[in-house]
């Protein structure tokens, strides 16, 4: 229903020769779901999941491991991790994984991030 009266209000805002920015504003006020905040919550989500797993699983295992190795020169290239100690720190958490191991906090975390306005300037 409600994307439905969206569809309508982009309609009338056409004929009334509304540009795109006015047309993206309305987009983010009725609240349709932005996709970068959607994959930036379902990144936590998973590593979430991650922190709560056995250690025996192999997921756990390459998660928690340290390669051997030399890296190149340069700057280091983003680690998946990385990314989301970035969005923790973001939303203000210290210590993101001993808030993980407590799913009912994680969850309350996860709902904050939806509506979290800062996830979309990275």
């Amino acid at each position: 229903m409600k994307e439905r009266c969206f569809d309508v209000f982009l309609e009338q805002n056409k004929r009334k020769g509304h540009g795109e920015k006015d047309t993206t504003m309305n987009y983010e006020t009725l609240n349709k779901p932005n996709i970068v905040t959607y994959i930036k919550v379902k990144r936590l989500a998973w590593a979430g999941h991650l922190v709560r797993m056995n250690s025996d699983r192999t997921l756990k295992k390459i998660f928690n491991t340290k390669p051997d190795g030399v890296r190149s020169v340069g700057r280091p290239k983003l680690r998946w991790e990385d990314g989301v100690n970035q969005d923790m720190r973001i939303l203000g958490v210290k210590n993101w994984k001993k808030v993980a191991r407590n799913r009912d906090e994680w969850a309350k975390l996860l709902k904050t991030a939806r509506a979290h306005q800062g996830l979309l300037s990275q």
